[in-house]
This record gives C-alpha cells, sequence and structure tokens, in this order.
C-alpha cells in the first residue's frame, strides 16, 4: 500500500467498502479505516475474544486481485510464510474475501510509521541510523527468500519503523507477496515503485530474489545519501524527452550509478560497502547478490573493522568496476531542479545539507573515543 506524504495535503481516506463499525466474515469487528487508496485499503480490527491482539484488515482492490488465480497465488504465499515469526517481517495470518468478492489480507497491527513518512519529514538519517535500517530489511527479506517468497515491490512506504533517541527500536517490512501474488502491470507515472524497481521488471519479468536485492541496493544508496541513485534531473537522460517515468525506466536500464562518496560531503563509509551496494545494483541478476542472505552477509563483512589502508586497497578496484566513475554534473544532483510538472518524490531528490553532518557527530565521538582509548592502553602497556 502506498504511502501518503507528509508534505501533501491529506484528505481523510474514504471508507469505499463501508467497514468501519461492522463485523467482517462473522468474527472481526473493524473499528478504524487507517489508509485508503488505489489499491486497496487498511483498517484495523479486533478478534473475537478478550485480551486478542488487534489486526490489520488489507483489501486489495486492484482489478487483477479478483482473478482466481491471483487469489490462489495468495493464499500460496500466505501459508508460505505464516508460520514465520521474524522480528523484522510482518506476521501474515490469512486470505480471507469481503461479500463483494474483494480479497483481503490478515496481518499483525503494528502501529508504527512508514520509512517513507519518517524521511519525508525528517530528511536523510544519520549513517548509523541508516545502516541500523538497511541491515533490518535485508534480514526480513532474507527471511523470505530462504522460503522461496520474493517481495516483489520493496519501497520506503512498505517499511514500517518506530524511531528511538540512539536508533530504531523495530524495522517491519510489510505488504511481502502481494506484487508477486498479482503482479500489476506499473503504470506511466514516475511513482517509487519505479525509483526501486529492477531492468528486468521494468522489462516485465516476474518479481524474484534477484530483483528484490537490486531494490535493496537502490535504498541502501538512498540511504546513504539522502537521494535517490536515478532521478529525472538527470542530465544523461536529458535527450529522452520531458517525460520522468521514461528518463528513469531508461536510467536503471542503462545508467551506471554514481558513486555514493561522490555525492555527499564527508562520507564516513568506505569502500567496501560501496562495493556491497554497487553488486546489488548490477544491471544482469546473475552479477548480484542471489538472495537477500548473501547480501547480508557480504554487509556485516564489509562493516566490520578493519584497518583503512587495508580495506582501500583491497576494495578500490572493485569500487571502480561497480560504478560510474564520471563526477555527477551539478544538475543531477540539484534538489531544486524539477522537470515540467513531474512530481518527483521530495526526499528522494533533497541534497544533503550541514544537518546530515551534525547527525554523524555521534560516530565520530565514538570513533575518536576509541582511538584515544587504544593509545592510552597503549601508553600503559609502555609503562608496564
Amino acid at each position: 500500500m502506498n504511502a501518503e506524504r507528509l508534505d501533501r495535503q491529506r484528505t481523510p481516506p474514504i471508507d469505499r467498502h463501508g467497514l468501519v463499525g461492522s463485523v467482517v466474515s462473522r468474527r472481526f469487528r473493524v473499528l478504524d479505516l487507517c489508509h485508503g487508496g488505489p489499491h486497496g485499503s487498511v483498517y484495523e480490527v479486533e478478534p473475537p475474544g478478550v485480551g486478542r491482539a488487534r489486526r490489520a484488515l488489507k483489501t486489495l482492490d486492484l482489478p487483477e486481485a479478483r482473478s482466481p488465480g491471483a487469489v490462489e497465488r495468495l493464499r500460496h504465499y500466505v501459508e508460505a510464510t505464516r508460520d514465520l515469526d521474524h522480528p523484522n517481517l510482518e506476521r501474515l495470518y490469512g486470505v480471507e474475501a469481503l461479500p463483494d468478492g474483494t480479497p483481503f489480507i490478515l496481518s499483525e497491527w503494528v502501529a508504527l510509521a512508514s520509512l517513507d513518512d519518517h524521511l519525508s519529514h525528517h530528511g536523510s538519517l544519520p549513517l548509523a541510523r541508516a545502516l541500523d535500517v538497511l541491515r533490518g530489511i535485508a534480514a526480513g527479506l532474507a527471511a523470505l527468500h530462504t522460503r522461496g517468497v520474493p517481495h516483489g515491490d520493496l519501497r520506503p512506504a512498505h517499511v514500517l519503523v518506530a524511531p528511538s533517541r540512539f536508533g530504531f527500536d523495530r524495522v517491519l517490512l510489510i505488504d511481502a507477496a502481494v506484487a508477486p501474488s498479482l503482479d500489476p502491470r506499473p503504470g506511466p507515472a514516475l511513482d517509487d515503485g519505479l525509483i526501486f524497481r529492477a531492468p528486468e521488471r521494468i522489462a516485465g519479468r516476474p518479481p524474484s530474489p534477484a530483483a528484490d536485492v537490486y531494490a535493496l541496493g537502490v535504498l541502501g544508496w538512498t540511504l546513504l545519501t539522502g537521494r535517490a541513485p536515478f532521478l529525472p534531473d538527470d542530465v544523461r537522460c536529458a535527450q529522452l524527452g520531458p517525460d520522468p517515468a521514461a528518463r528513469v525506466r531508461w536510467l536503471h536500464l542503462h545508467a551506471a550509478p554514481v558513486r555514493p562518496a561522490q555525492v555527499i560531503e564527508r562520507p564516513l563509509f568506505g569502500p567496501a560497502l560501496e562495493a556491497v551496494i554497487g553488486r546489488a545494483m548490477a544491471k544482469r541478476p546473475t552479477e548480484r547478490f542471489p538472495d537477500a542472505r548473501a547480501f547480508l552477509e557480504a554487509f556485516e563483512e564489509a562493516l566490520a573493522p578493519m584497518d583503512a589502508a587495508d580495506l582501500l586497497e583491497a576494495c578500490d578496484s572493485l569500487v571502480l568496476e561497480l560504478f560510474d566513475q564520471t563526477p555527477a554534473p551539478p544538475a543531477a544532483l540539484d534538489a531544486t531542479a524539477t522537470l515540467g510538472e513531474a512530481a518527483t518524490p521530495p526526499h528522494l531528490a533533497r541534497a544533503v545539507t550541514s544537518a546530515r553532518g551534525a547527525a554523524l557527530r555521534p560516530v565520530s565521538f565514538w570513533l575518536a573515543a576509541g582511538a584515544i582509548t587504544g593509545a592510552a592502553l597503549a601508553v600503559l602497556r609502555a609503562l608496564l
């Protein structure tokens, strides 16, 4: 379900199914309508019995959702994952239908904000929080991939977060298996789905773990830099005309991403992490990590403590192969650049400002503290 953006004027969602206050399937009392969009609605429902945890009822309003084949595929995916109890993955309980035939999914109820809304409201994340979010998303995807289930539509709107003072208490991946079941054809407009869609998905191939890995790489690039790697203001696709969606599709299919370190000022991540993101964003599925578990293993290895000189020597050549080494032109990085009336997602186009440097100071503090502690221990050893 696409999350509404905080920077747009919201209108109350319309209960198009008239469910609020009613009882669905003779069991679930519908308490409230939380979200309504063209693809479906999300209701908060209360199951029978005292003290039972509330659940979410998500209707699927796309025309293709009513086909028997799509409903059966959705039931198959839900059955394959309903016993998964993973902290980064939404629990799914079953698939049923309303009296008018509209299918719906029953899942756990989580009162969290979407990552999409969080980025729209707060801007880019400090490095430590960005890595924490990326780790949680990859872990949830890995749990899905072990069951042979691709997510199919990874984007910030399908990630819920619970921010705390020092990080995120929870990172939750939601709406898994909906896209593999329905496989709706992308529309002509530019949206988050296109921003994070793998080249083979743009070419019409079905969802797969490799396509999820590509979306994970795009999301990682976005979290590290504060903007998406492929946006319609990129001068490399200027010859395609004014259609922003056509420009982004061309970039996904043909353009290499610029190194994240070339986009932000004073990057605190090394080339090892860049190499992981670059491999995840390879154009050919066979050149990426085969699934999210392999990505997660490489991600954790890239974050392992290493000497800076050894890190540069081991990874710099690989990074040069994975990323476009042509410095990004100013127009491609200008957050104020627009194309006609194209509605580029604002948090994806926002350039990183000095506020990001301020947000990263806690990380710098701990690095400096570690260096001072090491030097003090060396002096004590020399004296003893």
